[in-house]
Order: structure tokens, then C-alpha cells, then sequence
């Protein structure tokens, strides 16, 4: 295994020879598949001159077979050939495919070092903790500031309620002894006459004040 990571560290190297052997290696192929197709048209011709002399001229047709064999035998060779090379061109992708791979995982492994450099569980810890203790503080804070100015939690709610019971009782007096009398018409002077047109009447009686007051007490009292 490390002779295999030693082979892989000239990355940049291996690279460059890796690529040159694979473009090497598909022009020998297409080579190969060009001289095949050459020579299977040459055996094809030679079989059918012998076929055309073989009754006819027997020599012709023995010199025909005997060049057919000979491009058989070469066409043979070459297809072995092709065979090695085609192999060879898989070995040699398939070891690229895993120097790529590598190359990768060994980039991605050093990535991840640097971005965990300095950074351990304790520091995550000690993290974490000081985030907890400003978002209290943030909540803290919140809470003061929603806080209504001026209140105060600690009211007697009794002594309010004495002292909501005396308004109430002030406001009725009020509304005993301050009741609007109810306005006097001259007779005969149709309602809604402008002040400046009512005819001069005498001031009427003042109303007892204490007879009033024993008639509005009678009505609330009800």
C-alpha cells in the first residue's frame, strides 16, 4: 500500500505520462483496426480468385489460396496484438480511474484538517456555552424593555378598590346636588323662540333646595 501511495505522490508527473500512454495506445488501436479492415478485404479478393480459377487455372488458383493464408495469419497476429493493447489500455484507465480517486479522498481528507484545524470538543463546549449565556441575557433584556414603565407590581389591589368605591360615591352626591332644574317656558311663547325675542316675565319662585334634594334622594333610592 505504500508503495502504491509513493507511486501516486508525483501526481502532476503520473498525470502526464498516464494521458500520453492512453493517447498512444488509442492511435495503435485505430492503427490496428485500419490494417484488420485492409486485410480482410485482401483475403476476401484472393478467396474469390480462387474460386474464379479453380476449375480453370489450378495454379492461379493454388497462388490465390496461398496469399490468403498468408494474410490470414497476419490478420490473426494483429488481432492478438489488438487484444494486448486493449487490455493494457483497460489496466491503465482502471489505475487512472483510482489515482483520480485517490487524489480526490487525499484532497478532501487535507480540506477537512484545515477547516478542524484548531477546533476540538472542549472549544465547541466553551462555544456553545457562551452562545447560551448571551441569548439569557438577550431574553433578559427583552423582558426589561417590555416592561411598562411606571408600574408597579406590588399595588394593593384592596386600597384601589376603596378608593375606586369613594370616586363612585363622589360622583353620585355630585349628580344629587347638582342636578339641572328643568327649564321654565314663558306661556303662550312657542318653543325654540331665540332668547332676544321672549317677552320680559317675572324671575320665579326659587325652589326649596332642601325639598330638591329630599326628592332627588327619594328617586335614586328606587
Amino acid at each position: 500500500m505504500s508503495n502504491i501511495l509513493k507511486w501516486f505522490g508525483g501526481a502532476g508527473r503520473n498525470k502526464d505520462v498516464t494521458k500520453d500512454t492512453i493517447t498512444r495506445f488509442q492511435d495503435t488501436l485505430s492503427m490496428f483496426e485500419k490494417k484488420e479492415q485492409r486485410l480482410e478485404r485482401q483475403i476476401a479478393e484472393q478467396n474469390e480468385i480462387a474460386k474464379k480459377n479453380a476449375t480453370t487455372n489450378k495454379r492461379a488458383a493454388l497462388a490465390a489460396l496461398k496469399r490468403k493464408k498468408m494474410y490470414e495469419n497476419e490478420l490473426e497476429k494483429i488481432e492478438g496484438s489488438r487484444m494486448n493493447i486493449e487490455q493494457q489500455l483497460y489496466t491503465i484507465q482502471n489505475a487512472n480511474l483510482n489515482f483520480e480517486t485517490l487524489q480526490a479522498m487525499r484532497q478532501g481528507a487535507e480540506a477537512m484538517k484545515q477547516i478542524q484545524r484548531g477546533v476540538d470538543a472542549d472549544k465547541v463546549d466553551n462555544i456553545m456555552d457562551k452562545i447560551r449565556d448571551q441569548q439569557a441575557i438577550s431574553e433578559e433584556i427583552s423582558a426589561m424593555i417590555s416592561t411598562p414603565v411606571g408600574l408597579n407590581a406590588d399595588v394593593d389591589e384592596d386600597e384601589l378598590a376603596n378608593e375606586l368605591d369613594e370616586l363612585q360615591q363622589m360622583e353620585l352626591d355630585n349628580k344629587m346636588l347638582g342636578a339641572e332644574k328643568p327649564p321654565v317656558h314663558a306661556p303662550g311663547v312657542p318653543t325654540g323662540t331665540p332668547v332676544d325675542k321672549l317677552p320680559s316675565v317675572d324671575k320665579p319662585q326659587e325652589v326649596d333646595e332642601e325639598e330638591e334634594l329630599r326628592k332627588l334622594q327619594a328617586e335614586f333610592s328606587l
